[in-house]
């Protein structure tokens, strides 16, 4: 069952309300996530998460499936890939899950360090096709690599050496076009609730999260913080951009109230509150 497109509109109109400054957000404690948007090549969008001061987290980002479809998701810069989820109505699925609507996720795992920085999706033609594809991937990273695959590690310890940024960048997500004449496409990075809030949009079993050390302390090792996650499911504000096709710079729109690839796609049932 897809998505209503009014629905989309609801949360990228949701997502537009309140605009902030990303490092201003992070500083004054209001969580919120944000994304440059450039073309990485002439048929292709390329949209990057840049949580501030994060060491570790997740971001989803929702997309226009009959305009754009999911190629590669790289780690950005020490940032390492944890686990990738894609919303995928041609995923087969597990019917004994209660649900008042399902649809099934593809889900790739990695641990260490070696094939952990990127990831080249090849969909079948059904789970490739815009009719299936529901337009939501979840990523999580860090920047400790897995040692127990798609399993996120505990959060980084801190490091005077890397202190994080205001605009961290942790991942890109790299989209096809599925027009080539068609010059922009609407994204955007934001909180998912979690299947347990019963909130919508809600497309992963897991509330997306972040957490890193506070960038105004004083002390020799910084008081750590966490927004988001399964207490806080709409903590994280929103970015709404569109893919250009030159390099953009960053924006950020706030709200308030945030060794080894395992080759396999473990198709995970995922109830959708509708």
């Amino acid at each position: 069952m897809r998505w209503p497109g009014n629905l989309y509109k609801a949360a990228f109109i949701i997502g537009a309300l309140v605009a902030a400054s990303g490092a201003s957000a992070a500083r004054l404690g209001h969580p919120s996530y944000s994304a440059s948007a450039a073309t990485a090549a002439q048929r292709q969008w390329n949209i990057i998460a840049d949580p501030a001061y994060a060491t570790d987290g997740s971001t989803t980002t929702r997309y226009n499936a009959d305009a754009a479809s999911l190629n590669t998701v790289e780690a950005d810069g020490p940032f390492y890939l944890v686990k990738i989820l894609v919303s995928d109505l041609a995923a087969p699925y597990d019917p004994t899950v209660p649900s008042e609507s399902t649809h099934n996720v593809i889900e790739v795992d990695f641990s260490g360090a070696a094939n952990s920085k990127s990831y080249t999706f090849n969909f079948t033609p059904a789970e490739a096709d815009s009719l299936n594809q529901v337009g939501a991937v979840q990523v999580f990273w860090s920047l400790t690599p897995a040692t127990t695959p798609g399993v996120m590690p505990a959060m980084p310890a801190y490091d005077p050496n890397f202190p994080g940024s205001a605009d961290e960048d942790t991942d890109n997500l790299i989209f096809d076009k599925l027009n080539p004449n068609q010059q922009t496409a609407n994204f955007m990075n934001y909180q998912n609730p979690g299947s347990a809030s019963g909130m919508v949009p809600n497309f992963f079993p897991q509330a997306d999260y972040y957490e890193g050390y506070s960038p105004d302390s004083n002390v020799e090792v910084p008081d750590p913080f966490l927004y988001g996650g399964p207490s806080n499911p709409t903590q994280i504000a929103s970015e709404n951009t569109d893919g250009v096709p030159e390099p953009a710079g960053s924006l950020a729109l706030a709200l308030v109230s945030s060794l080894l690839l395992v080759c396999r796609h473990r198709r995970v049932a995922v109830s959708v509150i509708t």
